[in-house]
Formats: C-alpha cells, structure tokens, sequence
C-alpha cells in the first residue's frame, strides 16, 4: 500500500512538473512597425519610425501609390501585409504568399503592428487599429481622438497557418452588444506569463480587463472578462 500510494505521487509530481515546463511565457509587446493611409497612397515604417519598412515591387519609398507587400520583422518571425491603398478595408497580414493570409478590416488610420514573442512554437502579433501610429500602447484618454477602439491577435501556428486568434470589436458585441453608449475603450495591452491582458477603460472611469490565457492543449487562447 505505501509502495502504491509513493508511486502515485511520484506520478503526480512528473505530471505537474512537466505541466509547468511546458507552460507557455509571453514577452511584453514589441512595436515592429505600421501602416497608415490618405486618399491618395499610404504609409509604410519600420519600428524606427523614421524610414520606410520593405516593400516588394518597384516603388521603394514613404508613400506607396500601388498595391504592396511590407514586411515587418525578418527570418521566421517575419510578418507580411499585403496592401492596396485604393482599399484599406482589405489589407491581409500573414504569410508571403496571401492565401495564407488573414484579412483584416482597417481604417484610414491604418495599424501600429507589435509582436509578442513565446518561448512555444506559435508567432503572435498585435494589431492596434484606428488610432494614429504609435509606439505605445498607453493612450491619454479614453475620451481622445487617439484612443485606440480595435486591437486584433493574429499569429502563426506550428503548421505554418495564420489564423485571428481574437478581435476586441467581436469581444465588445459578445459582452456589451450594440450599445453605443460608454462602451469600454482599450487602453493598454501587456503580457504576463502565458496571458495577454488588455485593459480596458469607460467614459465613467469604470475600469475592467480581458484576459486570454493560452490553452496548450487546444492551442488557443480562452477568454474571460473581469470588471
């Protein structure tokens, strides 16, 4: 009986070790680059601002006046968007190849792009969209034209498909419905072990959080909201 009950917990021990070793750990956001449009062409950087991200094709500057693919970041963690400054609410952000792509919806504002590496086999990216481009995350209010109203998670599975792993504007329609009225505004996005927190924030001062813990058995990321 003791033998029995001692190779229990030995097994109970290995299962939650290796349950921990296996626990995925997020980095905080890194801002990689971004994209905004006008009526005419649109605007490609890189993380430093100050320069053009790479574009494939023949024009290689600021303003682009045809269709484009960027490139963010380089080698496996390199993310590419493929662009039409006539359309900017069909840019696609994924692989080279645009079938394995991701469409997302943007704004004449474009997206500030951030990366969040892990130490599993998965790339994920974070699109800030509809605000002006941005290095931070931290906006001044949830009143100003700058705060940010729409952030996505797209990233790359061990597979090799990119796939939307989440989209505040579902999020607000599954928890708020169409109300129009203090709606929680995001205000900034951090990572903390193997959870993406984004805090959100109302027109009241009401604060309240989304949490995405990522599920390694399902290789997705459950969602819960906290007031």
């Amino acid at each position: 009986m003791k033998v029995s009950k001692f190779l229990a917990a030995l097994l109970l021990t290995i299962f939650f070790t290796v349950g921990n070793c296996f626990a995925m750990n997020f980095s905080q956001p890194v801002y990689i680059g971004g994209l905004e449009f006008t009526n005419a062409s649109m605007s490609i950087f890189d993380k430093d601002i100050s320069t053009n991200g790479k574009i494939s094709g023949v024009f290689k500057g600021k303003n682009v006046y045809q269709n484009a693919i960027a490139q963010f970041a380089t080698g496996a963690d390199a993310l590419y968007v493929h662009c039409n400054y006539r359309n900017h609410e069909a840019t696609y952000f994924g692989d080279k190849d645009q079938s394995n792509t991701v469409a997302v919806k943007l704004s004449a504002n474009g997206a500030s792009i951030f990366q969040i590496k892990n130490d599993g086999r998965i790339k994920l990216y974070v699109l800030q969209c509809e605000n002006k481009i941005s290095e931070e995350y931290i906006m001044p209010s949830a009143l100003s034209s700058d705060a940010a109203r729409k952030f996505v998670c797209i990233g790359k599975k061990a597979d090799g498909s990119f796939v939307e792993y989440f989209n505040t504007d579902e999020l607000r329609n599954k928890y708020f419905g169409n109300i129009n009225n203090d709606i929680p505004y995001v205000k900034k996005v951090h990572c903390s072990g193997d959870t993406i927190v984004i805090e959100c924030a109302q027109n009241t001062g009401a604060r309240s959080e989304f949490r995405f813990k990522w599920n390694d058995a399902q290789q997705w990321f459950s969602v819960d909201y906290v007031e």
